[in-house]
């Protein structure tokens, strides 16, 4: 955690200022430490470079993803989808009085920060390099259009929310290169390994990770230039509560831009296999039941809203359509 971030983030609960106590630093970062709110008292902690911002009880896990694979070594596939939509297995929560992250998760973290995960994901970090070329020259076009619409070029500061294992950020950060980054997932891991590949690549920018809940959004009001969600704000349950905080950290004038994909075409392949398994239509019944798979209409009426204005959209392909705003008051 680079120190100057504190002049951007709060409690996410009451909106209070942190102050930082840390622990333990290493070439400039805050490697551990805690954050203890100065209105509410909660304190959040810093682990392995990363601050963890969740609203207390609020376990810093991609809980679908996890709970979801969980489940499928319990029950057969169309059971396991029902049961998550039906909320009978749901996100684990931590009490006051446990830290957010096992020893395991945090040893997983560190694994993913290491060049050993490329090597074993990938072959090697040739391999690695490799991969994320090619899938962000496969995504140029729709980058750059991400990029134009949400005036990302003409931004000083902006947030990319969603940030999964970083695609869109790894490109963010190779081309704009006097901006301010910000990123937030609610995946402590995941944070990890983008923190890792960036520093392995050698990407040498300022980019802030936050491991953060998107509806509670650890920021200032009026924050942001830019705020941009790449295959990010389709895969957050309960997706347009995510707009009004969009809209709160957005300063006036500006601009709020995400991708909606229509159809399944572009899931990973374990994705695919399960709703191969379980039938595209019993799928998507059950996932927007979680408010997952949002239509172009829904999430344009969910910016308006809020108070979002010059809403536009376009279609990039046969699946995708990019759809921005403007936070004007």
């Amino acid at each position: 955690m680079i120190k100057s971030i504190l002049n951007y983030i709060v409690c996410p609960v009451c909106l209070g200022d942190l102050e930082l106590d840390e622990e333990r630093r290493a070439n400039g970062e805050v490697i551990k430490g805690r954050l203890v709110c100065q209105k509410c008292e909660h304190i959040y902690t810093i682990q392995g470079g990363i601050p963890i911002l969740t609203p207390p009880g609020v376990k810093p896990y991609d809980w679908l993803s996890k709970e979801l694979t969980w489940a499928l070594k319990q029950v057969n596939p169309r059971k396991a989808v029902q049961m998550i939509a039906e909320g009978k297995i749901k996100p684990k929560k931590v009490s006051c009085d446990e830290p957010v992250l096992t020893q395991e998760e945090l040893e997983e973290g560190e694994y993913k920060d290491s060049e050993n995960f490329l090597r074993d994901r990938f072959g090697s970090i040739k391999g690695a390099r490799e991969h994320f070329r090619r899938r962000l020259n496969e995504n140029r076009k729709f980058f750059d259009m991400i990029i134009r619409m949400g005036m990302l070029d003409k931004s000083d500061v902006i947030l990319d929310v969603g940030t999964g294992y970083g695609y869109m950020l790894q490109y963010l950060a190779e081309h704009l290169k006097s901006t301010r980054i910000f990123s937030i997932d609610i995946s402590y891991t995941n944070l990890k390994a983008v923190r890792g590949r960036f520093r392995i690549f050698g990407i040498e920018r300022d980019i802030h990770l936050v491991a953060a809940d998107a509806l509670h959004s650890p920021f200032r009001n009026d924050q942001f230039d830019a705020v941009e969600s790449w295959a990010g704000y389709g895969n957050i349950v309960g997706f347009s509560g995510l707009f009004s905080e969009a809209y709160r950290i957005l300063r006036n004038q500006g601009w709020f831009v995400t991708d909606v994909v229509e159809g399944l075409e572009s899931v990973d392949r374990d994705l695919r296999i399960l709703i191969k398994t379980v039938g595209e239509e019993f799928f998507i019944r059950n996932f927007r039941r979680l408010g997952l798979i949002p239509r172009k209409d829904e999430i344009v009426e969910a910016m308006k809203g809020c108070g979002f204005r010059k809403i536009s959209s376009k279609k990039v392909n046969s699946a995708s359509i990019i759809i921005w705003g403007q936070k004007t008051v």
